[in-house]
């Protein structure tokens, strides 16, 4: 701590104005103090008397020191400060928007013990590895809905997981170009020098709407991943239920497009992995922790007022206890 001016700063200034009541109760106190129209006529000594058999319950030194504490409280509570401290800056050099694919669809078996079971793992391994940056989470099927925009608290994003379940959506689908929109709008509200989109899916029903608008994002500096959920052999689909989808009694296969995936994933400027293969894309994030460990180092301190408020509060506790001592022991005398 260092010395912030010649000068005290008010952190809470609004609090000050209560001074003028304080001293409006001074005086009145003061007037008090200096006797009644009684004492003109009243011999002093039999004035005292009469005053305390009345049932006066403050001596005129419990009310000054009940004043002086009042005074001392607002004076505290509009946060004077004559000094600053250094606290430690930090900006997050990166900031992630993860986009899970939620249609019925993934809840074929044929990654176990289903898609969506695997996509929770693969989420949360890859949250894991991003402490200390920023990440936000979209689920999407026919729309896309934010579950958590973007925070440093990772362990929060964490505690959704276990209720994504296609089962939640209102309407199934796979558009991702809606979602895509969305993280944009997420991340336009930070300032992180790296911003990536990684989506989670088994396949989507727009891939040309989609396909222009991971160039899109390119070209503003985002990239945009992609994680495969299922295999090219596929699985029977299945609505939210867990029934199997028929076509004239033909089961709907559901199957992972990975070629369709890899070329999105480039266009993007990200690159494609599957649940199995996670390491390359864990470790860009490793990458981008570490330079956010960097930057928070290597940042200059932000100087900030420190509220010197608390100086106050032994003088406010002796004065409080001063007077109640006086009240229990004209109480216990009484």
């Amino acid at each position: 701590m260092i010395p912030l001016s010649n000068t005290v700063h008010w952190l809470h200034p609004w609090w000050l104005l209560t001074l003028p009541l304080h001293l409006g109760l001074a005086y009145w106190l003061w007037r008090s103090d200096q006797g009644s129209a009684w004492s003109n006529i009243i011999d002093p000594e039999l004035l005292k008397l009469l005053r305390t058999r009345s049932g006066q319950s403050l001596s005129r030194t419990d009310r000054w020191a009940s004043l002086l504490s009042l005074l001392l409280i607002s004076i505290a509570m509009a946060g004077p400060s004559w000094q600053q401290q250094k606290v430690p800056a930090y900006a997050s050099t990166s900031s992630w928007v993860f986009l899970i694919d939620l249609d019925s669809s993934m809840l074929a078996t044929d990654a176990a013990p289903n898609r969506i079971t695997q996509a929770r793992i693969s989420l949360r391994q890859m949250l894991e590895n991003l402490q200390g940056q920023q990440a936000a989470l979209i689920a999407f099927s026919a729309e896309p809905f934010t579950i958590t925009p973007l925070t440093q608290d990772i362990d929060t994003i964490s505690l959704f997981l276990p209720d994504l379940n296609p089962n939640i959506m209102p309407v199934q689908g796979k558009y991702l170009e809606p979602a895509l929109i969305q993280a944009e709008q997420l991340l336009a509200q930070t300032a992180g020098t790296q911003r990536h989109i990684v989506v989670l899916t088994d396949g989507l029903n727009d891939l040309d709407a989609a396909e222009k608008q991971v160039k899109h994002l390119r070209q503003e500096g985002i990239k945009t991943d992609f994680v495969g959920i299922g295999t090219a052999s596929g699985a029977p689909s299945t609505n939210a239920n867990g029934q199997w989808l028929s076509n004239n009694g033909t089961p709907v296969w559901s199957r992972l497009p990975v070629s369709n995936l890899q070329i999105l994933a480039q266009d993007g400027g990200g690159i494609y992995v599957d649940v199995q293969h996670l390491q390359p894309l864990l470790g860009i994030e490793q990458d981008s922790s570490k330079k956010g460990t960097s930057s928070q180092n290597n940042a200059e301190p932000v100087v900030i007022p420190q509220n010197d408020g608390f100086w106050f509060l032994p003088p406010i506790l002796l004065l409080s206890a001063f007077v109640f001592r006086q009240k229990i022991r004209r109480h216990l005398s009484s």
